[in-house]
């Protein structure tokens, strides 16, 4: 729990959900991809199937859609407006700052990632 994982570990964690299937390749119904050879497809086949991924939710948000992929999650880019902020700073000296209008990326889970973050309570619970 708590664990960080960047693309490789993702590319990683995709191979392995994977090992057990059988993907056909080609024409051919008979050339498929073993787990063997997953294991050695990471970077000709899953690494720019993920980034493509990435890169394409990437280029939405950066359009202003939004990315809906049903049962994991909606993400979409959502206005701020401009804030004033009253802080009182060092020395109880005040802080007036303006924070401009701007975007930020709002992520709200489905069903699938609530479920996942249900399980993560109970096992904290648990402990």
């Amino acid at each position: 729990m708590n664990e960080r994982l960047n693309k490789a570990d993702l590319i990683d964690k995709v191979s392995e959900i994977l090992a057990d299937k059988r993907f056909v390749r080609g024409g051919n119904r008979k050339s498929w991809i073993s787990k063997y050879h997953l294991n050695y497809a990471k970077d000709d086949v899953i690494k720019p199937v993920l980034s493509a991924c990435f890169d394409a939710i990437v280029n939405a948000i950066g359009n202003g859609d939004t990315v809906f992929i049903k049962d994991y999650f909606t993400i979409e880019p959502r206005y701020m407006k401009a804030k004033k902020l009253n802080a009182t700073g060092f020395n109880n000296m005040n802080i007036n700052k303006i924070v401009p209008p701007h975007y930020k990326v709002a992520i709200v889970p489905g069903e699938k990632m609530k479920d996942a973050l249900r399980c993560c309570t109970e096992k904290g619970s648990s402990e």
